[in-house]
């Protein structure tokens, strides 16, 4: 669980790679913490307000939707930009709204995993993950995989997409300097021929 409340920058930023050249830079990172996205699960708690203090999931629209206050922009912000938002809407019914944005659950950060592997479909990234983490999490290839010719699809913030081919062999390969292991980004595609 991670918690925000009131300072800005008590977010943990999404991390980089050591091959940070051929990343593009993530639309979910902000100088000042964790973005919040579709389906993260707030906890929205206003002193001495329990009528509308609740938990809340980010909706598809990146909207939440608090009691009074109605529909209040969420996904994009990092929580005390939308602690910030939430005190502006609350001061039109009490005097101080003293607000704070817990991140009870990481759900906006998923990464796909296709073709030949054991287990294909969607994976939650919580935390650093890297790609041979990723296929670890799918069970590994399958019998049919071809290892040396992994792409990497990524959308850049213009929404470009961006193809990296990887090859197994020089993620695993000790003896290569430089780190292919790449650090993946929210909605990364990794697709094993």
């Amino acid at each position: 669980m991670l918690i925000f409340a009131f300072a800005a920058g008590m977010g943990v930023p999404y991390p980089q790679s050591a091959n940070a050249e051929s990343e593009a830079p993530p639309s979910t990172l902000k100088t000042d913490g964790y973005v919040i996205g579709s389906e993260d699960v707030l906890d929205i708690s206003v002193w001495k307000n329990a009528d509308i203090s609740r938990v809340v999931t980010v909706r598809p629209d990146g909207m939440i939707s608090l009691p009074l206050l109605g529909d209040i922009q969420a996904a994009g912000l990092v929580p005390d930009e939308l602690r910030k938002e939430i005190v502006k809407k609350i001061k039109n019914y009490q005097k101080s709204g003293e607000v704070a944005v817990i991140v009870q659950d990481v759900n906006s950060r998923k990464v796909y995993i296709v073709g030949d592997i054991t287990n294909p479909g969607t994976y939650p990234i919580k935390s650093r993950t890297t790609v041979l983490q990723a296929i670890a999490m799918a069970g590994g290839f399958n019998q049919y995989a071809s290892k040396n010719s992994l792409v990497l699809i990524r959308e850049d913030g213009d929404g470009k997409r961006k193809k990296i081919r990887i090859r197994f062999g020089d993620i695993v390969n000790v003896k290569k300097k430089k780190d292919n292991n790449l650090v993946l980004m929210p909605g990364d595609t990794i697709f094993v021929p």
